[in-house]
């Protein structure tokens, strides 16, 4: 008797005991050998211009104007892509922070990897982005990458709204206590 259970159990898919099929785990993907992360080079100005891979986020608070150089991000679901017009982007520490996520571009198939290269090359030289950092970011750069530039954004509205001392330090990180 002690048999026959052992060989019913062996034979056949595993089951559940109410009878449906158990279902196999799938294995854990794999990590990439080496996760992307951004790279930031200052430029003149209190200027930051960033290179972020596919996929990744930056989150932040503050205050800035956006101007994206190549590829595209997108900043609570709206798509800012190469070309357009700078925004002005406002993250309040008193809200959530924003998050610019880098969205995954349509590559141009006609183009080899070195000739989007030598774009950005081109498009970094043009904001006056230092030799030292501009390599540094070519680098780390691929072609799904977005490349986009971080102004301090000092406008009439910013001003007006900071000059109310209950609303003064609204733009201003919040700094945590570090434990030691």
């Amino acid at each position: 008797m002690a048999s026959r259970r052992r060989r019913r159990r062996l034979a056949g898919p595993k089951r559940l005991q109410n009878g449906a099929p158990r279902r196999e785990t799938p294995p854990p993907p794999e990590l990439p050998a080496e996760p992307a992360t951004l790279t930031v080079a200052k430029t003149r100005k209190g200027r930051a211009v960033v290179l972020l891979p596919a996929e990744q986020n930056l989150t932040f608070t503050g205050k800035c104007r956006l101007t994206c150089l190549h590829g595209s991000v997108q900043v609570l679901g709206f798509t800012i892509a190469a070309g357009q017009p700078p925004y002005d982007l406002y993250s309040p520490h008193t809200y959530c922070a924003l998050t610019i996520e880098a969205a995954a571009g349509i590559q141009d198939p006609e183009k080899s990897e070195k000739e989007v290269k030598l774009e950005a090359k081109a498009l970094l030289r043009a904001h006056f982005v230092p030799q030292e950092a501009r390599g540094r970011l070519l680098r780390s750069f691929r072609p799904g990458c977005s490349i986009f530039l971080l102004e301090p954004l000092e406008t009439a509205e910013t001003k007006f709204i900071l000059s109310h001392s209950e609303f003064a330090q609204i733009f201003r990180a919040k700094v945590s206590p570090v434990a030691a």
